[in-house]
Order: C-alpha cells, then sequence, then structure tokens
C-alpha cells in the first residue's frame, strides 16, 4: 500500500508541473527503489521531485538524488530554483533540519542569546542528534550543493537571488552547520563531533581550525543569513557550538 501510495502522489505532482514525459522517467523506478542512486535529473523532473518529497518526506529518496542535483547545478550554476530545489532536498535528506528544531526546542533561545549557557545535559543531547542527522546525509552529493549556495551568497546580489527564489535563512543555517561539521571531521580525523558540540571533549584536546575554503564558505553562508534574517538566532547558537 506504500509504493501504491507513493506512486500515487508522485503522479499527481506530475500533473502540476505538466510533465508527461515524467511518468516514463526513472523517478517513477526510484520512487519504488529509493535505496538506487538517482543519476540524471532535468529542471522539470527535479522541481516534481521536491514537490513530491515536501508532501511526502523521505531522506532516503532524497540522499539517493543529490548527485543529480549536483550535476544539475554544475550544468546550470545560475538557475537559482535549481539551486533552491538541491538545497531543499539536501536539508531532507540529512533531516537536519527537523532534528535541530526538535533539539532546539528544549531550549530558551532568547536566554541563550543573552548569556545564558545550556546545560551540559542539553548539550549533549543536541549535538548527538545533530550527528546522527549528518551520518546520514551523502557528503559527496551535498558538498557541491552547499558550496553553490555558499558561492550565491558571496555577493550582495547572489543573496537577493537566494531569497527572491525562495532560499530562506533557515535552510543557509542548515548548510553551514553541514559544512562546519564536515570540515571538523576533515581538520581532525577520529574527533567525536558530538563532544564537540557539547563542549565536553577531553582537556587538553586540540581542535584544529576550519580550512581555508570551509572558512570562506561559511563567512559567506553567514553573510547571507545576516542579510536574510538580521534576527536569526541559530546561527550565532551555531557559530558558538562550532566556533566559526
Amino acid at each position: 500500500m506504500k509504493r501504491i501510495a507513493r506512486l500515487l502522489l508522485l503522479a499527481s505532482m506530475a500533473t502540476l508541473v505538466g510533465c508527461q514525459q515524467f511518468f516514463s522517467s526513472s523517478l517513477i523506478t526510484f520512487m519504488k527503489r529509493p535505496q538506487a542512486k538517482i543519476t540524471t535529473l532535468t529542471a522539470t523532473s527535479s522541481a516534481a521531485l521536491v514537490l513530491a518529497l515536501q508532501s511526502n518526506p523521505d531522506p532516503a529518496l532524497a540522499a539517493a538524488s543529490l548527485g543529480a542535483f549536483d550535476k544539475l547545478i554544475k550544468s546550470d550554476p545560475t538557475n537559482m530554483d535549481v539551486l533552491k530545489d538541491a538545497a531543499a532536498v539536501a536539508v531532507i535528506a540529512s533531516g537536519l533540519d527537523t532534528t535541530m528544531t526538535k533539539a532546539l526546542t528544549t531550549l530558551d533561545l532568547t536566554s541563550v542569546m543573552a548569556g545564558t549557557a545550556p546545560s551540559a545535559e542539553q548539550l549533549t543531547t543536541i549535538g548527538n542528534s545533530i550527528v546522527e542527522a549528518m551520518a546520514s546525509l551523502d557528503s559527496s552529493g551535498a558538498s557541491g550543493i552547499f558550496e553553490a549556495l555558499a558561492q550565491s551568497a558571496s555577493t550582495p546580489e547572489g543573496v537577493q537571488n537566494l531569497k527572491d527564489s525562495g532560499v530562506g535563512s533557515q535552510t543557509l543555517v542548515m548548510a553551514a552547520a553541514a559544512v562546519a561539521l564536515s570540515d571538523i571531521s576533515s581538520q581532525n580525523p577520529g574527533i567525536d563531533l558530538s563532544q564537540v558540540i557539547s563542549g565536553t571533549l577531553p582537556e587538553g584536546t586540540v581542535v584544529n581550525p576550519p580550512s581555508d575554503a570551509a572558512k570562506q564558505e561559511l563567512a559567506n553562508l553567514a553573510s547571507g543569513i545576516t542579510a536574510i534574517d538580521p534576527s536569526n538566532q541559530l546561527l550565532g547558537m551555531l557559530q558558538g557550538m562550532l566556533k566559526f
């Protein structure tokens, strides 16, 4: 029954975008077998896939499509609609947005931003949740998407284009979290990310600074977040946790 419901949902999304070829595309097959990789997407089929995923989030299917989205972005880097869709799918693939939102409901962000430190237990819970979400993300496909977001956020014009296309500050926050965590892992092999986030690393543990590339991407994303939503509280909290 789940397969039938999924196919019916996909068919309805295809009708909305008016793409008759969608029924014969490989997406139908991949909706049946979400563990397989989607290798090719067009701007039209990607939009239909995003509509389906937003109505019925499927992290496995989202992760299977990241490489195809990455290729689509590289083939048309100025298409903000495609980038917006790719970013939405990357967030669904990781479950990072939902995970962080749930984890952070235990905190009073206003108090935190005013200087009240979260408890060690709260930070540990948040750290474990975020690391678990990141572990499910296909970083090879998502990294190109986050890089494209950071590149677009590098200029005021680019930020405006992101905003106009519907990319919100929350999406950029998720991208910044993914970039920072991925870079910490690569710069510090074997480090426990949950301990980094919770601030419970053993005394004397040295954490290497971000790579130059990550620094630039994070600076761009932070600028974009601030420009789109100056009152965004998650950015400051992440910067405090992940030291960027």
